[in-house]
């Protein structure tokens, strides 16, 4: 009800602003206007507008937190009652959510009971809110650590330390990852990366947010997985199966992260992927992709160290691919020289490559030409390893 209510009020603004809209546009109110005449006709919209606007202000809750307010300012609570912000996470409003979580964080351990309790909640936005407040308690008494432990000198010790006490929270975390709210497993996993323990349940929780149904905590999960837990500690043919599927994900921000897991595995485990990441080459990163290649250098350089053949005939055109950041020129010269003789296959293609990179160079800005010169020297000088073999 008080969600139907706050979209009835935004409805009613946006009606508003159109009529008004509207209003000023009118021909009649425009000739009035340059006669010198009142605007009489402003009058009854306006009245309009603000019998609506009345209409709805009776209907919403007049109690905090559900009234739109400013917010208070990060630290300056000043003494809202730690019931008072219980009650702040059920408000539809996520900035003021986001707030009391936040400062629900910074009173520190004395509330992960309460905290914990709360992550039961039928209530998602409680669920979501206690998560994220709990999350910030670890990391604020990480980032705070010499005041935490001022007896540990050794940054390390001190998170291993403070991760240690708090190792009892992975369990609410794990279990947090496969609610089934979107915004709760998002907050779950910021707490299992602020907590990063490394083991197996720990690890397979943000495996499974691998293959999330949405995109982007998918890519936040594989992120997590690749830079704060590793997959040593899960069943490889566990980490086969799901790392198959992340390579077959759109995932927004291109799937780098997950060729590096798989450039972390021993040979017969990357031989296990060799369709998957020859498709992966077949990918064209866009403007969106911020992160060049998205894998595809990896991959290449994968391929070559398994020495698989079907890369060769793919070498010409990868070459030239387009997409932000260097591209796989460079790593496709290395293939070239790593595949050696077999590479003769492709010298009527890459001959093709020099053709056009000596057009390039003939219509390019003077700043464009050092760059291209380069690349045509190594080419050349790829080209002329390969036929002397």
């Amino acid at each position: 009800m008080k969600l139907q209510n706050h979209r009835l009020f935004v409805a009613t603004l946006l009606l508003a602003t159109a009529a008004i809209g509207i209003a000023k546009k009118s021909p009649a109110m425009e000739v009035g206007k340059s006669q010198g005449e009142p605007r009489s006709q402003d009058r009854p919209i306006e009245k309009s507008i603000q019998a609506a606007l009345d209409r709805v202000n009776s209907q919403c809750p007049k109690s905090y937190p559900e009234i739109v307010v400013p917010l208070p300012e990060e630290g300056k609570f000043g003494d809202t009652s730690t019931a008072e912000l219980m009650r702040m996470l059920e408000s539809w409003n996520p900035a003021l959510r986001t707030a009391a979580a936040g400062e629900l964080g910074r009173r520190g351990d004395g509330l992960v009971p309460t905290l914990r309790r709360a992550t039961r909640s039928d209530n998602w936005t409680v669920r979501a809110g206690s998560t994220s407040a709990l999350a910030a308690i670890v990391n604020q008494k990480m980032r705070n650590w010499q005041e935490t432990y001022p007896a540990i000198t050794d940054p390390a010790a001190a998170m291993r330390r403070i991760k240690a006490d708090h190792a009892d929270l992975a369990d609410d975390f794990i279990r947090l990852t496969r609610d089934p709210r979107l915004e709760v497993r998002v907050s779950a996993l910021s707490g299992m990366s602020v907590l990063a323990l490394q083991n197996a349940p720990a690890a397979t929780a943000v495996l499974e947010l691998c293959a999330d149904d949405d995109n982007y905590l998918a890519q936040d999960a594989m992120i997590t997985l690749e830079k704060r837990f590793g997959v040593e500690s899960i069943q490889q043919d566990t980490v086969i199966s799901a790392l198959k599927v992340a390579l077959g994900t759109p995932l927004p921000r291109g799937r780098g992260h997950v060729l590096r897991l798989i450039d972390r595995m021993d040979a017969d485990a990357q031989r296990q992927f060799i369709p998957e990441l020859l498709a992966h080459l077949d990918w064209q990163p866009n403007r969106d992709t911020m992160f060049g290649a998205g894998g595809q250098e990896e991959a290449v350089r994968i391929l070559t160290e398994l020495n698989v053949k079907e890369l060769i005939p793919r070498i010409p055109r990868l070459m030239n691919k387009t997409m932000r950041g260097p591209g796989l020129f460079e790593p496709c010269l290395k293939s070239i020289e790593a595949f050696g003789k077999d590479a003769k296959t492709i010298l009527p293609e890459l001959r093709e490559n020099i053709g056009k990179l000596e057009q390039d160079l003939s219509n390019a800005h003077p700043r464009s030409k050092q760059g291209i010169e380069q690349k045509l020297s190594k080419l050349r000088k790829a080209v002329d390893h390969v036929e002397s073999l």
